[in-house]
């Protein structure tokens, strides 16, 4: 059974109509499914948490949203303890990073068909990061700091509808990136990695926990990062000069070129933990948590079975 959790409001509401598109190559298809519409934030997850304590072993679920539309449903099998869950993924969303990384083709209905007749289960690393009670995992990335706020930003900017409406979705993160950039908020602490090795830190703009390399419509923050390694590729850009940061920003749009940049540390590992001085923006493949000082990430290696050509 095929369980598609399609979010309509993806891609600035042009989800509906995508999904309306797909379902009559859905209906040709001789695979059993059913269809669960969102209808709110959070309801994917809900959706998928229902689903999984009625699971049989070949059940799968398909998300068809944007990264956060995935991000709901993998935070709803979690819930419910699904045990390497089988997921696929069709992109209708604006920054589409899971499937940047993950070759899924980002015409929905060529992403449909790879679904249909997919011919393996390629195992998948998740991240889980842990903050303020709240036990959230991820397939792209969790952040604290700049790359949340931007993530915030984007979701309440006119201008995302605007670069939607001209096919130019991965041009709003990085005009709000850059913007973001000028007002960017600075913390210190400590961050402790497994095997107990600590940094202390001064003047953190950002700290990001990658998956696979992008984040935010195609930012190769960790240009390494793997999806099936086993661990985590922490980015940590530290630097009091706006100037100095905003240079790393376009030194990582140019094909990754940041981890030369003084301000920069990329570093493996699997679990890490992290306190700061004071609060800052939180989110998990793009969805915003809230401002947090503390906060511990973990990789739980082949912890997904995701659908794949």
């Amino acid at each position: 059974m095929l369980h598609f959790i399609v979010n309509p409001s993806s891609k600035t509401g042009k989800g509906k109509k995508v999904w309306k598109d797909l379902l009559p190559i859905v209906k040709r298809s001789s695979i059993e499914y059913d269809v669960h519409m969102t209808e709110a934030r959070g309801h994917g997850a809900q959706i998928a948490a229902q689903l999984a304590k009625q699971q049989n072993e070949v059940d799968a679920y398909v998300a068809v949203g944007g990264d956060g539309t995935l991000n709901e449903v993998l935070t709803g099998l979690v819930r419910a303890r699904a045990r390497q869950p089988i997921i696929g993924f069709i992109p209708t969303g604006s920054g589409n990073d899971f499937a940047r990384n993950m070759d899924i083709s980002g015409v929905p209905a060529d992403a449909l068909r790879d679904v249909l007749h997919a011919r393996r289960m390629a195992e998948t690393d998740t991240g889980l990061l842990q903050v303020g009670g709240q036990d959230r995992p991820f397939l792209v990335s969790g952040g604290i700091g700049y790359d949340a706020d931007v993530c915030d930003l984007i979701s309440r900017s006119t201008s995302k509808t605007f670069f939607n409406r001209l096919h130019l979705s991965s041009l709003a993160y990085t005009w709000l990136g850059l913007k973001q950039a000028a007002r960017y908020q600075k913390a210190n602490g400590t961050i402790t990695f497994d095997g107990g090795v600590s940094l202390d830190l001064k003047n953190v703009a950002f700290i990001s926990f990658h998956n696979v390399r992008t984040e935010g419509g195609g930012w190769p923050f960790a240009p390494d990062a793997r999806p099936d390694d086993g661990v985590l590729d922490v980015c940590i850009v530290t630097t009091s000069s706006r100037l100095k940061f905003a240079a790393a920003l376009i030194a990582s749009r140019l094909g990754g070129r940041h981890r030369n940049h003084a301000a920069v540390h990329i570093i493996k590992t699997r679990s890490a933990h992290l306190k700061l001085d004071k609060k800052l923006t939180v989110h998990t493949d793009g969805e915003v948590l809230g401002s947090f000082d503390e906060l511990t990430v973990t990789c739980i290696p082949a912890s997904v079975r995701l659908m794949t050509k």
